[in-house]
């Protein structure tokens, strides 16, 4: 499992700072397990220099013990207490005429819990299409509508796989509503906006990067599996040196130093985000350009080089409010035919300026949420 995690964290930090160059300004929501999953499904089927590029983003090792791994992280989400829901959803939507191999059927079903559905994609398209955005909604307790757009699943797709993840956590010590004031938030720009700033004094641990020049702090879940860590840049203008510095090694340092502060005031915005991520091309600037070209080998799919990568889809959801937070992802492969002393002073801790987040489960560090928030 540990080499999964480490994988999937990875390729987080390296998603968070290819995405930032496509998108210079504004906020940024995505799940690296959704995408880390659904990929690491679609790598069963690829061959040579497919399956190297795949290898290489998501620096996987063998082939057995990743798809293991994962499979150990999903069994892991089903020891969540009963009031934390994270729910991941598998699926595997194919064309009735096409034929796959039972060991990329097998693998699936057996590592990630894959159901296959055989729909008539030459045929009728658009009801597909309207039947997998159901599916895919009902999986996101409705905080994902039409994931896949008007145009997506055409009459030549053979293949879908596509990954959704549900999270919803209430905090541990909810925040008072009736503390929840106006205040300012300023952006990059220096642009004033007034927003919805909860406001909670409580124990927290903190820690300090002098790495990152931010200020760390863990927020957690009811059941202590998985919390938030938010990471305030110092400077007000100071989140576009955390987004490019950030690695996984002094975000695990800053994460391991956290220590219990016995009073802190944590003024903390309310805020909700659907974000789209452009995966096609993100993977492609990561190095992952085979798979979406004429000559892809996803031969272990069909045994046969006959399928490529039409459309990389990602889509995720977050909510965070005085009870807890609520968030969700979708990531969809789209498949084509070729063609005791006196007490200290309290710490102040104030997200009024851009700031980052993770959401993590606790006991193996891995990260299911990310998100950058330049705006609100």
């Amino acid at each position: 499992m540990e080499s999964a995690i480490a994988s999937s964290n990875g390729f987080n930090i390296k998603l968070l700072q290819i995405y930032r160059k496509e998108k210079e300004e504004g906020n940024i929501f995505y799940s690296s397990t959704s995408i880390t999953i659904a990929l690491a499904m679609l790598y069963c089927g690829a061959r040579e220099k497919t399956k190297e590029e795949m290898e290489d983003i998501l620096n996987l090792g063998d082939q057995h013990s990743i798809q293991e791994g994962f499979c150990c992280i999903l069994n892991l989400f089903l020891k969540l207490p009963s009031e934390t829901v994270l729910n991941i959803s598998n699926m595997l939507a194919i064309d009735k005429k096409y034929k796959i191999l039972p060991e990329f059927s097998n693998s699936l079903k057996s590592n990630y819990n894959v159901e296959t559905k055989l729909y008539d994609f030459a045929n009728h398209p658009a009801e597909a299409q309207a039947e997998l955005n159901q599916l895919i909604e009902i999986a996101t307790n409705e905080k994902i509508k039409k994931f896949f757009p008007d145009g997506i699943i055409t009459s030549d797709v053979c293949m879908i796989l596509a990954n959704a993840i549900y999270f919803k956590g209430l905090w541990s010590i909810s925040f008072n509503k009736d503390n929840t004031t106006k205040k300012p938030f300023y952006t990059i720009a220096d642009e004033e906006i007034m927003v919805d700033m909860m406001f909670r004094r409580a124990r927290f641990r903190m820690s300090h990067s002098a790495d990152l020049n931010a200020r760390f702090l863990e927020m957690p879940y009811i059941g202590d599996k998985i919390s938030m860590i938010l990471m305030l840049p110092l400077e007000k203008h100071g989140i576009s040196f955390l987004e490019n510095s950030i690695s996984v090694d002094n975000l695990n340092n800053a994460i391991q130093n956290l220590r219990t502060v016995r009073d802190v005031r944590l003024s903390l915005p309310r805020f909700k985000l659907e974000e789209s991520l452009p995966l096609k091309q993100c993977l492609m600037n990561m190095g992952m350009r085979n798979a979406f070209a004429t000559d892809a080998d996803f031969s272990g799919i069909s045994g046969k080089k006959d399928i490529s990568i039409s459309a990389a889809l990602h889509k995720a959801f977050v909510e965070v409010n005085e009870e807890g937070t609520e968030a969700s992802a979708v990531t969809g492969m789209v498949m084509v035919a070729k063609s005791s002393s006196p007490p200290p002073p309290p710490t102040i801790f104030i997200v009024d300026h851009p700031f980052m987040f993770v959401i993590r489960e606790m006991s193996t560090g891995l990260i299911l949420f990310t998100g950058s928030i330049h705006k609100l």
